[in-house]
């Protein structure tokens, strides 16, 4: 996805191809084109080297407006207009780069990512130059023809459903493509199957056992077995779970529950862990109402995104970085979720610049993990705290501080809250 930096050369590119080359707009001084639609579109971008080589616009639903709005009446679009439309425009590579598979990347692009974003149907005005390739992934023509300047397009629609089962024909040779490009859009280069089976280890749960999208781990299961019916084989494999940990509970720890294991098998815990919360409250200096026990971090996750979110919301959040936001905010809540590039020549640390720059679009929700996992790189807590103030004040941030960070109270999330 387009970075603050790829968007002015975007602007300059288009100023390049669309009122030097095409006469669709008229010249100017700045030598750029950019409109209303940039603030709050998005940008798929395909790079040749350090060289910015092509980009397709992707305007999203919730915003009140389209390119097609300058041309017809809502009530002559051929399709619905709801949470479901996306409209495709400004499909462009450089004139130079034309004869390399720019253009098949970029519709690849627009297709996996109308799939990830749950919508149902697309729009598009295509130049006539460019209709072919709209058709050949399943845009149909509906006869509607408009002037632009110099330039003359025409409508188009496609379902999402019928680019699916239009594109089966391109998967071998968008196989072969695959080891040519490094994808970095958040999601799969190919469409994961939604579910798969997982190993029967009790024939009662045959047929009746399947895993989401998003795995967490846990499948040395397939070996001990989820009724724990081979333990003997947990010292002959890895347990890479997401509660792995490689050293031992404290010892203290250990000789206290075994003192005291036949009470404890024999006695309910307390019900709202207030003797957890309070011992949290003291070390770590916040009032006791600040704490929400949960187990673990997809439990608290669950329970705050889905009375936070609805459907269609903006969500921004790093990439990469742990899967299971995405797949909650994408899979479970149906939001609208941007991606902050990191890179790895900056060695994937975040351009707190570009993040500050990126939040003054007005999301509904910011999600930091930090230190990013997996990369590790952590920004420090007075750093973080300047883009907390100046972000907008719809803006709710999740900021996750993995358990393994624990150099000093001033380093965490606890200290920002306190600050």
């Amino acid at each position: 996805m387009a970075t603050a930096e790829d968007r002015q050369r975007i602007y300059r590119i288009r100023y390049d191809v669309y009122a030097l080359e095409l006469g669709q707009h008229k010249r100017n001084s700045m030598g750029e084109l950019s409109d209303a639609l940039d603030e709050f579109n998005h940008y798929i971008v395909v790079y040749q080297g350090d060289e910015l080589a092509g980009f397709v616009s992707i305007t999203p639903p919730g915003h009140g407006r389209y390119s097609l709005d300058k041309y017809l009446r809502r009530e002559e679009w051929p399709v619905t207009v709801d949470e479901g439309l996306f409209e495709v425009r400004l499909l462009t590579v450089v004139e130079h780069l034309r004869n390399k598979p720019i253009v098949a990347f970029l519709m690849h692009a627009v297709r996996r990512f109308a799939i990830e974003n749950h919508a149902t149907s697309l729009i598009a005005i295509g130049r006539r130059e460019v209709i072919d390739i709209y058709s050949k992934i399943g845009f149909e023509r509906h006869g509607r023809k408009f002037r632009s300047g110099e330039v003359e397009y025409e409508l188009l629609s496609v379902r999402v459903a019928d680019i699916e089962s239009r594109t089966t024909q391109f998967k071998s040779l968008l196989e072969r493509l695959e080891s040519r490009v490094d994808w970095r859009l958040g999601f799969s280069y190919l469409c994961p199957s939604p579910t798969v089976q997982m190993p029967n280890t009790d024939e009662r749960c045959r047929d009746t056992c399947s895993a989401a999208v998003c795995f967490h781990g846990g499948a040395f299961f397939e070996t001990v077995g989820v009724g724990f019916d081979h333990l003997d084989r947990r010292q002959s494999i890895i347990n890479a779970d997401v509660l792995d940990a490689w050293f031992p509970p404290a010892p203290a720890l250990m000789a206290t529950l075994q003192e005291h294991l036949d009470w404890i098998l024999r006695t309910s815990p307390p019900t709202n862990c207030q003797g957890l919360i309070c011992e949290i409250a003291i070390a770590r200096g916040v009032h006791k109402d600040c704490l929400v026990p949960a187990a673990g971090s997809s439990d608290i996750l669950f329970r705050a995104i889905l009375r936070w979110l609805k459907p269609g919301a903006r969500v921004l959040m790093l990439d990469p970085t742990y899967g299971e936001y995405a797949h909650v905010f994408q899979h479970v809540v149906a939001c609208q979720v941007d991606r902050l590039m990191l890179r790895s020549s900056d060695g994937f640390s975040v351009d707190l610049d570009e993040l500050a720059e990126r939040l003054r679009q007005q999301y509904d929700l910011c999600v930091l993990v930090n230190p990013n996992n997996p990369t590790g790189c952590h920004i420090p807590r007075a750093a973080l705290q300047r883009v907390l103030q100046e972000a907008p004040s719809k803006t709710r941030f999740w900021i996750v501080e993995p358990r393994n960070h624990r150099k000093s109270v001033d380093s965490n999330v606890f200290a920002l809250q306190k600050a």
